[in-house]
Protein backbone atom coordinates (compact mmCIF):
# COMPACT_ATOMS: atom_id res chain seq x y z
CA UNK A 1 0.00 0.00 0.00
CA UNK A 2 1.18 3.48 -1.18
CA UNK A 3 1.28 5.93 1.84
CA UNK A 4 0.90 9.72 1.41
CA UNK A 5 3.48 12.15 2.81
CA UNK A 6 1.00 13.80 4.91
CA UNK A 7 -0.14 10.33 6.48
CA UNK A 8 3.16 9.34 6.99
CA UNK A 9 4.19 12.91 9.11
CA UNK A 10 0.82 12.16 10.82
CA UNK A 11 1.89 8.87 12.25
CA UNK A 12 5.64 9.69 12.70
CA UNK A 13 4.64 12.59 14.66
CA UNK A 14 3.12 10.15 16.84
CA UNK A 15 6.06 8.30 17.77
CA UNK A 16 8.81 10.82 17.69
CA UNK A 17 9.27 13.32 20.20
CA UNK A 18 7.49 15.18 21.94
CA UNK A 19 4.85 12.53 21.81
CA UNK A 20 7.08 9.30 22.24
CA UNK A 21 3.52 7.42 21.90
CA UNK A 22 4.43 3.42 21.13
CA UNK A 23 4.94 1.98 17.86
CA UNK A 24 2.69 -0.44 18.79
CA UNK A 25 -0.18 1.90 19.67
CA UNK A 26 0.03 3.92 17.29
CA UNK A 27 -0.09 0.95 14.63
CA UNK A 28 -3.19 -0.25 15.93
CA UNK A 29 -4.97 3.36 15.67
CA UNK A 30 -3.89 4.40 12.53
CA UNK A 31 -3.79 0.94 10.91
CA UNK A 32 -0.27 1.23 9.82
CA UNK A 33 1.46 -2.30 10.57
CA UNK A 34 4.52 -2.15 13.61
CA UNK A 35 6.86 -2.61 10.66
CA UNK A 36 5.98 -0.37 8.16
CA UNK A 37 6.61 2.37 10.59
CA UNK A 38 9.87 1.09 11.81
CA UNK A 39 10.46 1.26 8.21
CA UNK A 40 9.94 4.81 8.19
CA UNK A 41 11.76 6.22 11.17
CA UNK A 42 14.81 4.25 9.51
CA UNK A 43 14.35 5.77 6.44
CA UNK A 44 14.23 8.95 8.33
CA UNK A 45 17.69 8.61 9.91
CA UNK A 46 19.27 7.10 6.74
CA UNK A 47 17.99 10.37 4.38
CA UNK A 48 16.16 8.14 2.29
CA UNK A 49 12.66 9.71 3.46
CA UNK A 50 11.85 13.08 3.13
CA UNK A 51 9.17 14.31 4.57
CA UNK A 52 8.88 18.40 4.41
CA UNK A 53 9.91 21.23 1.87
CA UNK A 54 11.31 24.82 2.74
CA UNK A 55 10.12 27.98 1.49
CA UNK A 56 11.76 27.61 -1.70
CA UNK A 57 10.19 24.41 -2.83
CA UNK A 58 13.31 22.36 -1.35
CA UNK A 59 13.00 19.21 0.07
CA UNK A 60 14.13 18.85 3.21
CA UNK A 61 16.02 15.59 4.64
CA UNK A 62 13.61 13.29 7.17
CA UNK A 63 16.88 13.25 9.70
CA UNK A 64 16.94 16.93 9.99
CA UNK A 65 13.33 16.88 11.14
CA UNK A 66 13.99 14.18 13.28
CA UNK A 67 16.50 16.28 14.86
CA UNK A 68 13.76 19.25 15.68
CA UNK A 69 11.83 17.11 17.09
CA UNK A 70 14.54 16.04 19.61
CA UNK A 71 16.06 18.92 20.09
CA UNK A 72 12.35 20.49 21.07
Amino acid sequence: MKYTTTFKKAVLRKVLPPENRSVHLVSKEMGVGEITIHRWISQIKDGTLNLEQDEEGNIKNGWVIFNIYLSV
